[in-house]
């Protein structure tokens, strides 16, 4: 991008800005926001006291003023000094002496912070006539927020009356519960407020109530020693009300803040807090590429929920400023398809499904992803990120600008689906943060010779964006605060920084040999050199993200289909994403027809892997595994399965799932379907219906010891289903009998992420009489018993007293026949064109499903016959 070029969107976001902050300043002020399709303004709401989205953050005292003041500091002189004079005479002598109960995390990092920031500037700007008022009214607004500290736990109360207290009205209700980032995050704002006081106060609770958050932290039921944070948690009793956390929501600005309060202080114990949690995250929240960051439950490690949200996105940029570029750029690719996709980023985005959260589908107006680029941008000088930059202006400009503002939107699909144009779909309410955010980032990521962008003083942006820095002379800790504390688990964390070397003409981001995954995860195209009009910057041929460090490359076609056939088609983007997904450490492989791997030899020769499937790279950790047995299954040992095996057959399961510890509480139903395989010496499972299906007790969860009579459901004979899990010490005959004995006519045995001994499977002709004559003897049968592979497994994991996913009575079985014959394949192995290898499956019946290449085990490829995922 040239200086030119860079300098005109510098000068559109400054334009941008001040069209919302002149709107505002002339329709709104001295109210506390902009409504940008009225042009009228907005406060607290008088007849609902409890309308928490509103007056948590309007109290009265001109809330988007000061918190665009530091923003006003960075593009204008003379506008930031005639803010700073609109505060002054807006607030006058009583300050904050106002008769309102507001968010004590918000007030915080909007109202005092951005004081504080602009006291900074309008230091470092020499305003001849300033005389330090506005850290006098930080002051002020501090010291009206201190009682809510006066808690046994030391965790704050999440609202205060900024005039009386804790003392509410009548109409008003108060809860004790706050959550980690809103209890946690104050550090930074009242540290900075004690420095420049000298009242030691401020930064003595918050640093309390951080450490008494962390110290609260759960190790989880997995073994592990690393300790995570809950949600939603009491202040007065400090026990945890929520137990499912993540990035996003009611945790996020606490991970911020740990990394920031120590490049502000210097201070030790803030990164020690980071280190362990980054560990903990990348163990229980991180899929095994590392492109997913799921919200899991923290006493059980297991996934909480199906969605990522919008603000979790500021996650690549708080691990840009700890050297973690690489994952980094990953995470951000993710929500970058996001926007690709949606021209804006959807509050709530489910990744199973792929697709926007009914009824959080709204974007109003965030800056974390914008956060994000901009960090990036200025770690790595990819001009790429500057070019998604460019794209971003552009769709604000195009879906949110109104007549005297901006606006959020109610649906970000609105420019997919149609509509009755974008008036109807804008949200009348802008955010304070559109202007100390949004644009501020859109700003600086195009202004090169920005101040702030100059030198390397330990400064930071606060989760609100107002940059503050604690000067010299006061970073020195005070001893009192450095009281003895329970140390974090001792964590080295490797940073890695996997950059080739770069030339300034072509994109590091765009030569990723793995924007498959975030483009078929999010379903945007991400192979393209332009992007609604911009230019993207171009990448070089040949461009590897790892080296590669193999002797011998072999390819292999799968399918009837010569290479030449294939070569046109192979490469196109949707024929990919329906053949080929790649998630969760895994690249699935639905269909074979015409899909080229690559194998390759390891530099020792003793050893081969999968090194691409068609266009996609395999990265190391990975697995393929191969779904299309219609083909897979011509090339497997036959007779391991005895001549019992059932290749097509599908375990159809209709499950109700509750989350009780989730924000929502929210419940609803959810259909999978499992590839189901009958054991040799089963029945025919497929002639029959089950109206219902239970799980197991959770203290017989392997179903080895006898089981309570299923109760008879009117009007059915046929008998139920029951789901227990294939560990346990006793062997699938044993588990049959006491299915059988308690009523039940299927028996479903998942074998969760364990591999399980083909063996265990198998049974002697003699034990299956003797178990079916001593069930006639009390007029049971044994019943059908087919094994899955772990879509139920976290099911079974469910304690009724924690949440998580349950099995209740509603549930339903079907065993089904798929249609359809199988698909004659044909492997055909290339090197180099001229000579043709072999690849078999031949061997001894242990393979459970391996691919063997020249003679070696393939060790990341896994054909999916429910023994082995």
């Amino acid at each position: 991008m040239t200086r030119e070029r860079r300098l005109q969107l510098r000068d559109g976001a400054r334009s941008n800005f001040f069209h919302g902050f002149d709107g505002y300043m002339t329709h709104a002020f001295p109210a506390d926001e902009l409504n940008p399709i009225a042009c009228a303004p907005r406060g607290r709401n008088l007849r609902d006291p409890n309308d928490l989205g509103v007056n948590d953050v309007c109290g009265g005292f001109a809330l988007t003023l000061i918190d665009s003041l530091p923003t006003l500091a960075l593009m204008n002189r003379t506008r930031f000094e005639e803010g700073v004079r609109r505060v002054l005479d807006s607030l006058g002598e009583e300050g904050f002496d106002l008769d309102v109960r507001v968010q004590v995390f918000e007030v915080t990092i909007r109202v005092l912070g951005g004081l504080l920031s602009a006291h900074q500037e309008a230091q470092n700007q020499h305003l001849d006539w300033y005389n330090n008022e506005l850290v006098h009214l930080a002051h002020d607004l501090g010291t009206r927020l201190l009682p809510a500290f006066e808690t046994p736990t030391g965790i704050p109360w999440p609202r205060i009356n900024l005039r009386n207290g804790l003392a509410l009205h009548v109409t008003e209700k108060e809860s004790s519960t706050n959550n980690a980032a809103g209890a946690g995050s104050l550090i930074l704002e009242f540290t900075l407020l004690s420095r420049l006081t000298g009242d030691e106060r401020f930064e003595f609770v918050a640093r309390r109530a951080f450490f008494a958050i962390w110290d609260r932290r759960i190790r989880t039921r997995r073994g592990s020693e690393l300790g995570v944070v809950g949600n939603e948690i009491d202040a007065w009793t400090g026990e945890w009300g929520s137990y499912i956390t993540g990035l996003g929501a009611g945790v996020d600005s606490l991970y911020e803040y740990a990394v920031k309060a120590h490049i502000l202080t210097g201070d030790e114990a803030y990164i020690r807090v980071w280190d362990e949690s980054y560990a903990a995250l990348r163990l229980y929240s991180a899929d095994s590429g590392g492109w997913v960051w799921k919200n899991f439950h923290v006493v059980h490690g297991w996934v909480a929920t199906f969605w990522i949200d919008s603000l979790a996105a500021y996650f690549p940029g708080l691990l840009t400023l700890v050297g973690e570029v690489k994952a980094a750029e990953k995470m951000w690719l993710v929500y970058w398809g996001l926007w690709r996709r949606y021209a804006a980023i959807p509050e709530r985005w489910d990744w199973r499904r792929r697709e926007v959260e009914v009824q959080v589908e709204h974007y109003p107006l965030r800056p974390e992803f914008v956060e994000s680029t901009y960090h990036l941008w200025r770690a790595t000088g990819d001009e790429y990120y500057l070019s998604v930059g460019e794209v971003i202006v552009m769709d604000l400009e195009r879906r949110c600008r109104t007549r005297c503002g901006w606006a959020g939107l109610q649906r970000v699909e609105d420019i997919i689906k149609g509509g009755q144009g974008k008036e109807a779909n804008w949200q009348d309410r802008m955010e304070s943060f559109a202007l100390s955010e949004t644009w501020k980032y859109l700003f600086l990521m195009f202004d090169e010779e920005n101040p702030l962008h100059m030198g390397d003083a330990p400064w930071v942006f606060t989760t609100e964006g107002h940059h503050i820095y604690v000067p010299s002379h006061l970073r020195k800790l005070n001893p009192s605060m450095s009281s003895a504390r329970a140390p974090a688990t001792n964590v080295t964390m490797k940073r890695v920084c996997e950059k080739p070397a770069r030339e300034k003409f072509w994109s590091g981001v765009a030569s990723r040999t793995d924007l498959h995954f975030p483009a078929m995860l999010t379903g945007a195209d991400l192979f393209v050199s332009h992007v609604r009009g911009v230019m993207f910057p171009p990448t070089p041929e040949g461009v590897c993200s790892t080296a590669i460090p193999y002797a011998e490359q072999y390819e292999v076609l799968f399918g009837k289909k010569s290479f030449e056939e294939v070569t046109s088609d192979r490469a196109g983007f949707a024929d990919m994403a329906v053949k080929v997904v790649k998630e969760m450490g895994r690249v699935i492989v639905r269909d074979l027809e015409g899909i080229v791997m690559r194998f390759a030899t390891t530099s020792k020769g003793d050893g081969v892997v999968v090194v691409r499937v068609n266009d996609i790279v395999i990265e190391e950790g990975e697995r393929v595994v191969i779904e299309d047995l219609g083909q897979a299954i011509e090339f497997m040992p036959v007779d391991y399965f005895r001549g019992e095996f059932v290749p097509g057959t599908v375990l159809r399961i209709g499950a109700t799932w509750k989350i009780e510890d989730s924000l929502e509480g929210q419940e609803g139903s959810y259909i999978i379907t499992e590839r189901a395989y009958r054991v040799p010496w089963s029945s025919d499972p497929t002639q029959t219906k089950w109206p219902v299906m239970y799980r197991a007790p959770p203290t017989n969860l392997a179903a080895c010891r006898a089981l309570k009579s299923v109760r008879p459901i009117p009007g059915w004979d046929r008998g139920a289903a029951i789901v227990v899990r294939m560990s346990g010490g006793c062997s699938l005959v044993a588990k049959a009998v006491h299915a059988g004995k308690a009523g039940y006519s299927l028996l479903v045995v998942t074998q969760g992420h364990e591999e399980t001994d083909g063996k265990l499977l198998l049974a002697e002709e003699g034990e299956v009489k003797r178990a079916e004559r001593q069930l006639a003897e009390s007029g049971k049968k044994l019943p059908a018993v087919v094994v899955i592979s772990n879509a139920l497994d976290t099911m079974l994991d469910a304690d009724e007293s924690t949440g998580g996913w349950q099995f209740k009575q509603e549930n339903t079985a079907e065993i089904m026949q798929e249609p359809g014959a199988k698909i004659e394949g044909r492997l055909m192995a290339h090197g180099g064109r001229d000579r043709s290898v072999p690849v078999n499956v031949e061997g001894e019946p242990r393979l459970r499903g391996a691919v063997w290449f020249r003679g070696l085990k393939v060790e990341n490829l896994v054909l999916n016959t429910g023994y082995e995922i």
